[in-house]
């Protein structure tokens, strides 16, 4: 009897939330490959929240605001840098590159931005992006040669594989003791050049330049975690944050890396030919067969046997060529996908198996489009 006892009060007390009203926190998150126009909603949210929070990302990206015919432009900045009752947090989950973040801070203090510095803080878990992260993004982008992934070579990538091997540098580093931060950067330096002989990179005058940086970050450089708790714990603060990347492009999920295998632009247009012509062929060879096996059934145009073969020749050259010339995964990919099909077309059309789902389906569109779906009788 006890033991149960002691079982009901553990589930009531765990049922009391030590902060009964919290701050609502919103985020915004691309479900897609980049392009959903996050930024547009986000600058739109923005305008009715107190801390508006950059979760991950650096500045490859970004996005312009216009206020009052006045044009901002962000690209590590969060998002509501603009507006003079919010506070902006670059959180510990973001790299930064804090040479240029100030340019851009600067270029848009130029534009009218005034008390910035009180209201932008940036996360001393924060990772730092350096100038041989940006060199030895470059040269792992050439070495992948014609399946290279298009980049920006700001050094996101190699920043971010610094942190997952736990030599990369935290913006709390530069703050603190600053000959153990040189230190930790010659190590970091050295361990590249292992890896890259051909960077070029004066690693004392980068040191020299993060020493004058020191004072310009230091007020806005401070644990991040524990004043976003405390906003929340407030209960009556508007907290948005806004995510640099799209779900498809997270490194978690195997979709985006079959559709970042032909990321360059000519893999793309060659797996999309390659895709397209096989659908055409195909086409073009079940007319073909109609012609022979269907000879009483009417046609609105009579396609004449010699144009049918002509387009299946063409149509076999343009699925083979580009397979020849430049072949990849991609290709594979893509016969797999198109074979996938197969898994529908053999009970549904086929076999003609109807379930009921599929007529319940059927008859809401039918009555929601206010159309009717025709049987062709082909005999």
């Amino acid at each position: 009897m006890s033991s149960r006892s002691t079982e009901g009060k553990r589930r009531d007390s765990a049922c009391v939330h030590p902060f009964p009203s919290p701050s609502m926190v919103s985020i915004v998150l691309g479900a897609q490959w980049g392009d959903e126009g996050k930024g547009k909603l986000v600058d739109l949210l923005a305008s009715e929240a107190d801390v508006v929070c950059r979760c991950q990302g650096g500045n490859n990206a970004g996005h312009s605001v216009v206020v009052d015919g006045v044009e901002y432009d962000f690209h590590m900045l969060p998002s509501g840098f603009h507006l003079q009752n919010c506070v902006n947090i670059i959180g510990n989950g973001c790299v930064v590159n804090l040479p240029e973040l100030r340019e851009e801070i600067q270029k848009n203090e130029s534009r009218g931005i005034t008390n910035w510095s009180n209201r932008l803080l940036i996360s001393d878990r924060a990772h730092l992006v350096f100038d041989f992260h940006k060199q030895s993004d470059g040269f792992i982008e050439r070495g992948r040669g014609k399946s290279s992934l298009g980049t920006t070579k700001k050094g996101i990538g190699p920043t971010y594989s610094s942190k997952a091997t736990r030599n990369g540098i935290r913006a709390g580093d530069l703050v603190g003791d600053f000959s153990m931060f040189s230190d930790k950067l010659r190590n970091i330096y050295n361990y590249y050049k292992l890896t890259f002989p051909d960077l070029d990179i004066d690693i004392e005058k980068t040191i020299e330049q993060f020493k004058q940086l020191v004072e310009y970050f230091r007020p806005m450089i401070i644990d991040t975690i524990a004043y976003l708790n405390q906003a929340i714990i407030d209960g009556s603060k508007k907290i948005l944050v806004e995510g640099a990347n799209a779900t498809m492009l997270d490194i978690d999920f195997v979709i985006s890396i079959i559709f970042c295998i032909p990321s360059n632009i000519d893999g793309l247009i060659d797996i999309f030919s390659f895709s397209a012509w096989i659908f055409y062929g195909l086409t073009f060879v079940a007319t073909l067969c109609c012609k022979f096996t269907m000879k009483k059934a009417k046609r609105v145009i009579s396609v004449p046997i010699p144009l049918i073969l002509l387009i299946i020749l063409i149509a076999i050259y343009l699925v083979i060529a580009p397979v020849i010339a430049n072949p990849s995964i991609g290709f594979l990919v893509a016969s797999c996908l198109i074979l996938f099909g197969m898994v529908f077309y053999y009970p549904f059309v086929y076999n003609q198996v109807e379930l009921e789902c599929i007529k319940k389906m059927t008859k809401f569109l039918e009555d929601f489009f206010d159309l009717k779906i025709s049987s062709i009788n082909l005999d």
